[in-house]
């Protein structure tokens, strides 16, 4: 069961970020195909090394204006959301209040009695 939540999350984690396989499959490449080459594969280390590079740069930039721009826009509704249920817990807070008075209301008039 775990296993399968697991295969699930990654499923869509991948589907949602290609680029991840292809640099699991370049870095895999790389650390096969390394002992096979030797001194003749150097260039394609340094290929595959400046491909790691530009992933590094490239998910540096991953956070631009408009992901910032979309994730504060995500954190503005959330604040709405909680603005509202607050607004509706404080009214039945005040609901609350009002039974707690009335029935102290009652106890004085039953211990007084």
């Amino acid at each position: 069961m775990v296993a399968q939540a697991m295969g699930l999350g990654m499923r869509t984690f991948l589907l949602r970020h290609p680029s991840y396989v292809i640099d699991g499959v370049v870095l895999m490449g790389m650390l096969v195909l390394e002992p096979f080459f030797g001194e003749e594969g150097r260039g394609l280390l340094v290929v595959v090394s400046l491909w790691r590079v530009v992933r590094v740069v490239e998910s540096a930039f991953e956070l631009s204006d408009e992901a910032i721009k979309a994730h504060i826009q995500s954190v503005v509704c959330q604040f709405e959301i909680l603005k509202e249920e607050n607004k509706r817990l404080a009214k039945t807070i005040g609901e609350k209040d009002k039974i707690i008075e009335k029935l102290h209301e009652d106890l004085d008039q039953y211990s007084t009695s």
